[in-house]
């Protein structure tokens, strides 16, 4: 969301970020959990472990209906700096 923004639309989010409490930007903050089985030998107490929740991403993006997707031969692709295009490879190119 934010890489595609030009400089001064990303001030703008931030700022409102801030000002707001970061409700969409949400810092991570680790949760502290107690060992009950395994203890600390210093301290003879449960060892204390620092637990971060796992960031939420979208593993499946969904697709309309209306727009066609062809990719039964596709192998793979890359992108080609000099002429500034995305070069896909299908599984017929077996000269490639």
């Amino acid at each position: 969301m934010i890489e595609a923004l030009g400089g001064g639309d990303f001030e703008r989010i931030i700022a409102k970020e801030c000002n707001k409490g970061f409700p969409t930007i949400k810092p991570q903050r680790p949760r502290r959990r107690v060992s009950r089985t395994t203890k600390d030998p210093i301290t003879g107490k449960g060892k204390v472990t620092w637990v971060i929740n796992p960031s939420k991403v979208v593993t499946r993006i969904k697709l309309s209906d209306d727009v066609p997707v062809c990719l039964n031969n596709f192998k793979k692709w890359f992108y080609d700096s000099h002429t500034g295009e995305a070069v896909i490879r299908s599984n017929a190119n077996e000269d490639i």
